[in-house]
């Protein structure tokens, strides 16, 4: 799950509600910006949706992984 970090329209506890939804483990990862923040970080954002998920070193490897609690 991404979100802007200074997002007022979903702040990251309503972002981080959706885990539920799931069976699965989530990842998260806030973005320095607002509702927007996408805009401002498409680069990062690209390497991190086309990322090969097995990699440690690479930017899945520094997303905080949250338990979906199920």
């Amino acid at each position: 799950m991404l979100t802007g970090d200074r997002d007022l329209r979903t702040p990251a506890d309503t972002v981080m509600d959706w885990k539920r939804h799931g069976t699965q483990d989530v990842r998260f990862r806030a973005y320095e910006g607002g509702h927007f923040y996408l805009t401002e970080h498409i680069r990062q954002v690209a390497e991190l949706i086309t990322a090969d998920p097995a990699d440690p070193a690479g930017p899945l490897g520094r997303v905080s992984i949250v338990d979906s609690g199920r």
